[in-house]
């Protein structure tokens, strides 16, 4: 029977389902579902109104936890639920963790409010710039205010400071929303692509990096079009070729895949 995978291919729960499909190694058709503007007689097939659901022939499975364990059950090779009971416990409770609580936190007040709701409905999202973030060097922590939330930032530049922060969040001293890791000082602005610096000017120096940064805020503030989905060339790309935001054609072309590199961890 064909598998075929109903929902929009941005929303996280929509990715576990086929991030479980590939490690599965099953082929299957994703079907868009818009839930803000869903089809008629979608109630009939999701009775919540949600994303995604699952068609397996004539069988129809909703929420995602439940279908990657309906998977798991119809497909039992390879496992990727623990074995033991204890592990496998443990497995669902974090499941469950990212989907009612992670998840509907920082869904419904940064990725909902920043990404899906101006991609799904073309509102615009309320804020552009969140300068509380905005550093060229060392760690960065600091709440941000989205909605009636305050997030919890974290900000490394430089993979040593990188593993300061992991390693905080490790030990379970840090708690974050959010983490951003810039591999060079204050991203790429702090890159090996730059041009040199004069003579007397490290090529690092902060305030180099920052008035760097500064010109690229201020070229960003100047321009008409600040938003990606707003970008003519954009909407005709994804109308034209890519089939749709979330479409299988873009997911394959504009997704990649991450792989564990041993020995873990920074050094």
């Amino acid at each position: 029977m064909s598998l075929v995978v109903l929902g929009a291919g941005v929303s996280p729960f929509v990715r576990k389902v086929r991030a479980f499909l590939a490690e599965k190694g099953r082929s299957y058709q994703l079907e868009m579902v818009n839930p803000y503007a869903p089809p008629q007689g979608w109630r009939e097939i999701s009775p919540l109104g949600r994303i995604p659901a699952l068609r397996d022939g004539e069988r129809v499975i909703n929420d995602s936890s439940v279908i990657c364990q309906y998977l798991e059950r119809r497909f039992p090779q390879p496992p990727l639920y623990p074995h033991d009971h204890g592990d496998f416990a443990r497995a669902l409770w974090i499941e469950e963790y990212m989907d009612g609580g992670f998840v509907p936190t920082i869904g419904s007040r940064v990725f909902q409010a920043l990404v899906l709701q101006p991609l799904l409905t073309g509102k615009p999202a309320d804020r552009l710039e969140f300068t509380e973030v905005r550093a060229v060097e060392g760690l960065r922590e600091t709440y941000v205010a989205v909605g009636e939330r305050n997030i919890h930032v974290g900000v490394a530049n430089g993979l040593t400071n990188a593993k300061v922060l992991l390693d905080k969040v490790l030990a379970g001293q840090e708690q974050f929303h959010v983490i951003e890791v810039m591999a060079c000082p204050g991203g790429c602005v702090g890159g090996g692509g730059q041009p040199y610096p004069p003579e007397g000017v490290k090529v690092l120096d902060p305030e180099l990096l920052r008035q760097r940064a500064g010109a690229l805020y201020a070229i960003d503030k100047s321009k008409t079009l600040r938003k990606s989905y707003e970008n003519p060339a954009v909407e005709e790309l994804y109308q034209s070729f890519l089939g749709g935001p979330g479409s299988e054609k873009a997911h394959k072309l504009l997704h990649t895949h991450y792989h564990a590199r041993l020995p873990r961890g920074i050094r």
